[in-house]
């Protein structure tokens, strides 16, 4: 563990929450000093920013090695933990009432600690996040915004737990949660997302908001570990061209079915786990959804994604994709229908071929 010298501390108060801000790099040498740059210029000074870095091989901690001062502690990872353990561990080794989650690429508004942790003491909530802009590599701004992208519509009432069971809406660099909430949920599950699952709980332990400002500038880059930049990447025609053939012959969309369905499987299992631990009650939801995918989506079993969306009408964000999960028998009979007309599409293109070629050797 290093730690550094030279901003001062924070002036701590008692109307001034302590905030530390855990911060997970990996091959970050190119952003993570202006990153920095930006949280320790915050309004609100974070009483620490504790940084763990995973077995980079690239100069990241050498770089943050480079920025003087005494609130920056970096703890080096002799082995890769992943991106998940890695916040896990850099969130354990803080010491703020509140923390804020950074990637190590972005660049904070200079308020967004102050704004931030004012809502989140003012909600009485456990978390609360934000929007952001989107810039590119350069830090020239993009069109639209990241909840634009994610399709997130903002509401100024508490988010229902229910919609994390099949969407999520926070991204993890825009969100501050109360250290209590942490520890609550920790360990954090390998099976999803660390900043998916800590807005489950907090939606589940007491509340979870959204602040509609855009208090952050959010990088879009080739280089991004986890975030949304798979959203803007432009495919190669090699590429391309590969997942063409895959869907063609079906190895892809059956792929994808069974990773879709061990997916959904573990989340549902570590939430009902939570649930029956740490609530006074499971939801009948996540009960339903659990039979479900148990079953193997047997259509006498599942609770249909339209009667989900009935039953959560107090919560409009289950309204975002509709579309996304279909009754059993159906997503059966869409993806036989397709597999069997790729086959088709495919065996006659080669006929076609074959005949062309033949017609050309005769000729």
């Amino acid at each position: 563990m290093m730690a550094f010298a030279a901003h001062d501390e924070p002036q701590g108060s008692v109307s001034t929450p302590k905030i530390s801000v855990a911060m997970a790099t990996y091959n970050g040498q190119r952003f993570v000093a202006e990153q920095l740059d930006s949280i320790l210029n915050q309004t609100l000074q974070p009483l620490e920013v504790v940084i763990c870095d995973d077995s980079s091989s690239d100069q990241t901690v050498k770089v943050i090695s480079s920025i003087e001062s005494k609130i920056v502690r970096v703890y080096e990872n002799d082995v890769n933990l992943g991106y998940i353990k890695n916040f896990e561990k850099a969130c354990s080794l803080c010491n703020g009432d509140y923390i804020a989650l950074a990637d190590q690429d972005d660049i904070w508004e200079p308020t967004k600690l102050e704004v931030l942790a004012s809502k989140l003491r003012a909600l009485s909530a456990d978390g609360i996040f934000s929007d952001a802009l989107l810039i590119d590599d350069t830090g020239n701004v993009l069109d639209g915004t990241l909840w634009n992208t994610i399709k997130y519509q903002h509401t100024e009432t508490a988010l229902d737990k229910r919609f994390f069971y099949l969407g999520r809406c926070v991204t993890g660099c825009t969100a501050i949660f109360k250290r209590s909430l942490i520890d609550i949920a920790r360990p954090f599950p390998s099976v999803m997302p660390h900043d998916w699952w800590l807005a489950y709980v907090s939606a589940s332990h007491n509340a979870l908001y959204s602040v509609p400002l855009k208090l952050q500038r959010y990088r879009l880059h080739g280089g991004n570990a986890i975030g949304i930049s798979s959203f803007n990447k432009r495919k190669s025609v090699w590429a391309r061209i590969i997942k063409l053939a895959n869907n063609v012959f079906g190895f892809a969309r059956i792929h994808r079915h069974k990773k879709w369905h061990e997916a959904l499987e573990n989340r549902f299992s570590v939430m009902l786990a939570f649930e029956k631990t740490h609530l006074n009650d499971v939801s009948e939801e996540l009960i339903s959804l659990t039979n479900w995918i148990a079953e193997k989506y047997s259509s006498d079993s599942v609770l249909g994604y339209e009667s989900l969306l009935e039953r959560s009408s107090k919560n409009k964000l289950f309204e975002l994709n509709p579309k996304r999960i279909k009754r059993p028998n159906e997503t059966f009979k869409q993806g036989r229908n397709r597999l069997i007309r790729d086959l088709l599409v495919a065996w006659g293109v080669l006929i076609s071929l074959v005949l062309m070629f033949a017609y050309l050797m005769l000729a």
